[in-house]
């Protein structure tokens, strides 16, 4: 279990982050557990402990054998004032990434680039 504890919490954050910011909304369905492991190539059980801390947290409800319905009821305000929660403490970081990107990911992009170049001639 220990294996799979940071997937699953990175799973949980995917879904927390859209649910508090309002992309998924108060009764909306999320995919079925087995499209969910399909999109993030994950087992089952890794996907299933991710949605029972959704649950147990209060941001969605599951019946057994039916997909996961949200229950976080938020408002336009809501969602605008977790969003503002969720940057504001990572402002330095993106700003980093901002700064420094370029030295991160062009020498990336320009090897896949001339690695497709080659690989089309």
């Amino acid at each position: 279990m220990k294996k799979n504890s940071g997937l699953n919490e990175l799973i949980y954050e995917y879904y927390e982050s859209r649910i508090l910011f309002g992309v998924y909304r108060y009764g909306e369905q999320l995919l079925s557990v087995p499209k969910i492991c399909a999109s993030f190539r994950l087992g089952r059980n890794t996907i299933q402990m991710a949605l029972d801390k959704l649950e147990k947290n209060g941001y969605i409800e599951t019946e057994e054998r039916k997909v996961a319905r949200v229950v976080y009821q938020g408002t336009e305000e809501t969602f605008r004032e977790n969003a503002i929660k969720y940057f504001v403490p990572r402002r330095e970081g993106m700003l980093d990434i901002n700064r420094q990107g370029p030295l991160l990911f062009s020498p990336v992009w320009e090897r896949g680039l001339r690695n497709f170049e080659r690989s089309i001639s």
